[in-house]
């Protein structure tokens, strides 16, 4: 009696050889090295390869039997960021033929086997690339729910001492594209609220381009950002930002008359311009004159992205505009105060008795 069995089985890739941790800079040439060892009883030769585009090296290495040799190569990485990759070192025909001094081919001592070619050696890749030094450093301030606009001008050359601001609103950079074809830089914006603009901006050749970046503030704060471009023949060129969202300007309304013993009511429009709802608490500088008519006291809720209208009170309490003066602060913890100056009037109540 007999059995028999038919067995199939996979090879996987081994682990790694080793592993690389490489620190470098945006646009900046540094160089490393691998040691590759050759335990065989032949000289061998390994074909690199590399799936990371900015790692540059010969395209093979050629190590005598039981020797060890380097493998330099260099990487200049064009954009900030964390890589993996892995190196790959895999046998093949040794590259260097021997002749005669006939100039004819001297066959190999140690022909070469298909087998000699199977196994690979192979490495994994870190990198950590840090940004380059920004171009320019640039500090605005807002108010809160004002729209201010960046106009940018982009020129591939050197531009330090070049950066200005027109006004407080507009930053203008003067920049070209020297080449001889359109390139397209593509847009990051990181770390900075309530910045908008476009993903990308194209450039033809030989020309300049505007660029807008759009500053509208809707909370108070203070952030720290990038504004960041790339290409892949100019690599990455960046601004810093720093950007101070302040208290909105405040608003005076028209001013309110009343009669002694009665009173008027002026609406005042409280906007949440966030995706969220939000909970205003109401502060009065003057609680005797003036009053806000809400569900909750001092205290009402305005749904996302909507608008609601506050009944604001006045009620005289003497003759003339002496102390009929208010400070109405509306505010939130994700939002900055509503200031709004009341100027108000009063006229005396006139009654005739018969």
């Amino acid at each position: 009696f007999s059995q028999t069995y038919n067995l199939r089985g996979r090879a996987d890739r081994g682990p790694p050889i080793g592993h690389l941790q490489l620190h470098s800079k945006v646009g900046t040439t540094t160089s490393h090295s691998i040691d590759i060892k050759n335990k065989k009883a032949k000289k061998t030769c390994y074909y690199v390869t590399c799936n990371l585009p900015f790692v540059n090296g010969p395209p093979y290495v050629c190590v005598q039997s039981k020797k060890n040799a380097k493998y330099e190569f260099e990487i200049c990485p064009p954009q900030r960021g964390d890589y993996k990759g892995v190196v790959v070192f895999k046998p093949g025909p040794w590259p260097i033929k021997d002749v005669d001094s006939d100039g004819d081919e001297i066959p190999p001592l140690e022909p070469e086997d298909s087998s000699d070619f199977l196994y690979s050696l192979w490495f994994t890749l870190d990198v950590k690339v840090d940004a380059p030094e920004p171009q320019s450093t640039v500090n605005l301030t807002a108010p809160c729910l004002v729209r201010f606009v960046l106009l940018s001008y982009y020129e591939m050359m050197e531009i330090k001492n070049k950066l200005f601001l027109k006004g407080s609103n507009t930053l203008v950079i003067p920049l070209r594209n020297p080449l001889d074809h359109t390139i397209q830089l593509s847009v990051d914006l990181q770390g900075l609220n309530d910045i908008m603009g476009e993903e990308s901006i194209e450039i033809p050749a030989n020309d300049q381009a505007k660029y807008e970046l759009h500053f509208n503030p809707r909370t108070v704060g203070n952030w720290t950002g990038s504004l960041i471009f790339f290409n892949e023949e100019i690599g990455e060129f960046w601004y810093e930002l720093n950007l101070t969202s302040t208290n909105p300007q405040k608003k005076e309304l028209q001013p309110m008359t009343a009669a002694l013993g009665s009173t008027v009511t002026q609406e005042i429009t409280i906007e949440n311009p966030l995706d969220e709802k939000l909970q205003f608490t109401t502060l009065s500088s003057n609680t005797n004159n003036f009053s806000i008519q809400v569900d909750r006291g001092d205290q009402f809720t305005v749904m996302p992205k909507s608008k609601t209208q506050i009944p604001f009170v006045f009620n005289p309490s003497t003759i003339g505009n002496n102390n009929h003066f208010s400070k109405l602060s509306f505010a939130n913890d994700k939002k900055p105060d509503h200031f709004r100056d009341k100027k108000v009037m009063k006229e005396m109540q006139k009654t005739e008795y018969k």
